[in-house]
């Protein structure tokens, strides 16, 4: 991939998954091509976790690591705002919009491979479950 100090400019292939709740931690991921580098796409993923949680892109970067298998690969991790993280707190004090009560989240955007079409595009119900068993045997080793 590349270094989070080089700005990239991606083509947006769709949103493979926008979270429905506006109370959840408001997951966005896009499928995205580097413009003019690669027809190569991976999966830029967006979200809010909540400031007492761990960032789940050192989770991946354990595992890919460890070579953990099937676990996504972490591809990036975009640091560009880690100096001075956005956070909703810090968004309403921007804004000047009051804070008591609010349970603070932070920003996160990672990059990973693109592995394919969400379980939403499998064509029945039988397909879902034999994939399903093939990455629990390919994840396992069973």
């Amino acid at each position: 991939m590349h270094s989070a100090a080089r700005i990239a400019k991606y083509e947006v292939d769709g949103v493979t998954h926008r979270s429905s709740s506006m109370f959840g931690r408001c997951t966005t991921c896009w499928s995205v091509r580097e413009a003019g580098v690669s027809q190569e796409s991976v999966v830029i993923k967006d979200g809010w976790r909540n400031d007492d949680f761990s960032d789940e892109a050192e989770f991946l970067k354990i595992a890919g690591e460890a070579n953990v298998p099937a676990v996504a690969l972490l591809l990036l991790r975009d640091e560009s705002f880690t100096a001075l993280p956005v956070t909703i707190k810090s968004l309403r004090r921007r804004h000047g919009l009051p804070v008591d009560g609010i349970k603070d989240r932070v920003f996160t955007r990672i990059v990973l491979k693109h592995y394919g079409p969400s379980i939403r595009h499998f064509a029945s119900g039988p397909q879902f479950l034999q994939i399903l068993r093939d990455a629990i045997h390919g994840g396992f080793g069973v």
